[in-house]
């Protein structure tokens, strides 16, 4: 009887170990099929996270659409008759003071700009790596672009809600070029590329930019900008817009004072100024207009010109140099059309 319980015990003992090692090894392969899904999930090196908070992993590819722009001309020179220069430019032509892709129709630029950020800080100043390349998908260096108004890539940051902008200076490292740009809120940002091949046209790419989450909430842009008076620091510009109707060529000219008296207008990107203006609900809407030969540098006047293609409200950033400093005036006003 000893011998037969001690049989039934061995083969009991038996059956415990196999229970035991048949369920160790389905925990094996539970863990082993969790990783696997993970992993498949992670994004591969250089690729873009597919995850709703964008930059998190610390890279990003940007989205990107290009705009055709037209011909920048360089800054007017200075007439003897400041008048009689003035119609003459005026009869050349819009295009002959301003890059304009105002409702152009955006289209696929099949990735001819990929950004990265190397490093993400949380609402802080992004260090951004970034290509640009040809329709062939050769990348543009230095000396595959043309420099224009003193830099080889325009390269201007806004918010969707054009609270926030920036125009940065890219530099050329490593095959690459490299920018450090502030973005201090959570939302989506938009990255616009306007550079002039050596071979090609002058042309704006435009990207985005998200940190943390995209824009989704109704966008609330700047309001009408009460007497067209922007201050910034102790510095003032107030804008006056002439003949400002749709489809007809119209002048911006800028009054900067301190103190009530004019101020002094030092040389920044080849003229005496520089206006980047947007229309508030199409992010297609950009154009950036180059002084002048009116400017009054000494007086703190500076005029420039433009065509508005359609009615609505505007944002305009008018960046002047003031001593040794760049100060940027936003101004909105509405266009009737």
């Amino acid at each position: 009887m000893k011998k037969k319980t001690s049989k039934k015990m061995q083969k009991k003992d038996l059956t415990s170990v196999y229970i035991a090692l048949l369920a160790l090894a389905v925990i094996i392969v539970i863990f082993f099929l969790a990783y696997l899904s993970k992993m498949s999930k992670m994004p591969q090196n250089g690729s873009a996270s597919t995850s709703p908070q964008g930059v998190m992993n610390g890279q990003q590819t940007a989205t990107i659409t290009i705009l055709p722009s037209g011909t920048v001309s360089a800054p007017a020179t200075n007439p003897t008759n400041a008048l009689a220069n003035k119609l003459t430019e005026t009869q050349q032509g819009v295009q002959t003071n301003m890059t304009v892709a105002e409702d152009s129709g955006s289209v696929a630029a099949n990735g001819r700009v990929k950004f990265k950020i190397a490093q993400f800080k949380k609402l802080a100043l992004q260090p951004l790596v970034f290509s640009v390349f040809d329709e062939n998908g050769k990348a543009y260096g230095p000396n595959d672009l043309q420099g224009v108004n003193g830099q080889k890539i325009h390269f201007i940051v806004v918010s969707a809600n054009l609270h926030e902008y920036q125009h940065l200076n890219p530099t050329y490292q490593n095959g690459q070029w490299n920018v450090l740009a502030n973005l201090p809120s959570v939302g989506t940002y938009y990255a616009y590329v306007d550079i002039t091949p050596v071979k090609g046209n002058p042309v704006v790419l435009r990207s985005d930019l998200v940190v943390q989450q995209e824009t989704t909430t109704a966008i609330t842009y700047p309001g009408l900008t009460p007497n067209l008076l922007a201050i910034t620091k102790s510095d003032t510009a107030q804008l006056a817009v002439s003949e400002a109707l749709v489809l007809q060529q119209s002048v911006l000219s800028y009054h900067l004072t301190a103190g009530g008296k004019p101020v002094t207008l030092n040389p920044y990107l080849g003229g005496f100024g520089y206006v980047v203006i947007f229309r508030q609900g199409n992010i297609d809407s950009y154009m950036h207009i180059h002084p002048l030969s009116s400017t009054n540098a000494a007086a703190g006047l500076a005029e420039f010109m433009t065509t508005f293609v359609k009615g609505g409200r505007y944002t305009a950033f008018a960046e002047f140099m003031i001593g040794n400093s760049v100060f940027t005036f936003p101004i909105t006003f509405d266009i009737n059309g």
